[in-house]
């Protein structure tokens, strides 16, 4: 921890208390509390930082984990909350996370976790950087300064693409409809938050005719068209995540155990637009391909979810969202289906579709 602040540390351990996991959470704590020196006090008071914070959290990870007396000594041992410390006590113990039988919980593997550290490289390739101007023809007038991540699958790279006062415009209008992330409960029509994925999302499908009129949305469909020459019949989906937010890993075609792929064809390609930079976490990991994509304002992330003409499943294409360790991060998403393509290109209906359910997040 040679290298990391005492805000960095605070901040993985509120992560790692938001995950459930109360002993990871309680390490990072003490080692907050281990790197706080009377020389960075100016800078901490700057920042809005307190001790009394770390204290405090601290103290509930120990009542997570069963250990009241060492909450009960861990607030004792700090000036201001020591007077305080029965009233903190009973609090925490009365709002104590109790756990459910058939609880969802976070999976994110080692192999995801290690793309996802700061430590991690992408492999070099002889792939390079050009400016696009053949994709439509409004492209020959204002190319696109455009970067070839992967040819199989195939993932590339738009820079600049959003103005700042595109993302601003597609804020107003997207975000105040924003909820929950949900999963499903064992009652119908009841939903919880998922830990698989951890945000909030909208707009809800009594918004879409709202939101699809704003000049804003269609100016950022014809971005779509430009970017990859194909047709987008389905709805923009804009995704906030805050601290700790992520997404396990997940494929984004429906294989063809879902009745709408039978009406509109599966999901052959996803566009992500990033609205905002990310100063730590919050990148999108493929594991396969040990690639990781970092999170900046106005770039926007395509690859196809199938294999050229034959239109395969292709599962190289297994990814999800690093978690988010300081700020918050903003994506809009859509996703190309193949059916919307009828009238541009040859669509085929490989035989490689399975009925099975792919249990991941789409």
């Amino acid at each position: 921890m040679a290298y990391s602040t005492t805000i960095d540390c605070f901040s993985i351990g509120t992560l790692f208390f938001h995950f459930g996991e109360y002993e990871n959470a309680a390490q990072f704590l003490q080692y907050s509390l281990d790197l706080v020196k009377p020389e960075y006090y100016s800078v901490n008071h700057v920042l809005e930082f307190e001790s009394s914070e770390v204290i405090m959290l601290l103290a509930r990870c120990s009542v997570e984990l069963d250990m009241v007396e060492d909450a009960r000594r861990i607030l004792m041992g700090h000036r201001d909350l020591a007077e305080h410390s029965d009233r903190l006590l009973n609090f925490y113990t009365h709002t104590r996370h109790v756990p459910t039988s058939w609880e969802e919980k976070p999976f994110l593997p080692l192999e995801f976790i290690q793309i996802c550290r700061s430590s991690h490289q992408n492999k070099p390739s002889r792939l390079h950087c050009r400016y696009n101007a053949t994709t439509t023809p409004f492209l020959r007038l204002a190319p696109l300064r455009m970067e070839e991540l992967s040819l199989d699958p195939y993932i590339a790279v738009y820079h600049n693409v959003l103005s700042d006062a595109e993302i601003a415009e597609v804020e107003r209008v997207i975000e105040p409809l924003l909820q929950r992330i949900g999963r499903y409960d064992e009652t119908p029509n009841s939903m919880s938050p998922s830990k698989r994925r951890t945000g909030f999302t909208g707009p809800h499908i009594d918004d879409y005719m709202h939101v699809s009129r704003a000049p804003v949305i269609e100016r950022v469909h014809r971005h779509i068209r430009d970017m990859t020459g194909l047709f987008m019949n389905e709805h923009l989906m804009m995704i906030k995540y805050g601290l700790g937010g992520h997404c396990d890993q997940h494929y984004d075609f429906l294989n063809a155990s879902y009745p709408s792929t039978h009406a509109m064809g599966d999901r052959m390609a996803t566009v992500l637009f990033y609205l905002n930079d990310v100063k730590h976490g919050g990148s999108t990991a493929f594991t396969d391909l040990q690639l990781k994509v970092p999170s900046e304002r106005g770039k926007v992330l395509f690859w196809y979810n199938m294999r050229g003409e034959t239109h395969n499943l292709d599962r190289g294409t297994v990814h999800g969202s690093c978690p988010v360790i300081d700020g918050s991060k903003k994506i809009l998403s859509c996703f190309i289906n193949e059916l919307d393509q009828m009238f541009i290109q040859r669509t085929y209906r490989p035989g490689n579709r399975h009925s099975e359910n792919i249990k991941e997040w789409h």
